[in-house]
């Protein structure tokens, strides 16, 4: 996209907003961040898994319309569960995610979070900025 332009737009539906857009490239960014982390084997040493946010957010990164992503590991009772070899693997109860995507003139925040009270690792759309005829203001903010 060396001009700015989206090559691929011709391909979408021709009334998709870029709003919409934004939270579609979001969806795939954290997917993309979440099956790539579960499984993983760790172990508790913060030193470790800081390296691991930092590599993966920077490789999301490269992706088209990121323009922030950050991943934290959070292990819940590794230590415990870590087993004679001492490590375990990363679950969605560890995760905390959150991705910016910037397209045309719309922004889309989508986060993700173990949410205690589901039992589920949520991954949700917690703002959209829409500069299309909205005047640029936020449109909707979700409870973070």
């Amino acid at each position: 996209m060396k001009d700015g332009k989206d090559p691929a737009r011709r391909y979408f539906e021709p009334t998709m907003t870029d709003a919409e857009r934004a939270c579609f490239e979001a969806g795939i960014a954290m997917s993309t961040l979440y099956h790539r982390l579960i499984g993983l084997p760790v172990r508790d040493d913060r030193k470790q898994l800081g390296r691991i946010e930092r590599a993966l957010a920077e490789s999301i990164r490269n992706q088209p319309f990121r323009k922030s992503v950050s991943v934290k590991i959070r292990p819940r009772g590794l230590t415990e569960r870590a087993g004679e070899y001492g490590y375990g693997e990363v679950t969605g109860e560890w995760l905390s995610l959150k991705v910016v995507i910037g397209y045309g003139s719309s922004k889309a925040v989508a986060q993700m979070s173990f949410a205690d009270e589901l039992n589920y690792p949520l991954m949700f759309v917690s703002a959209i900025t829409r500069g299309d005829g909205n005047g640029g203001r936020k449109i909707r903010r979700a409870k973070e």
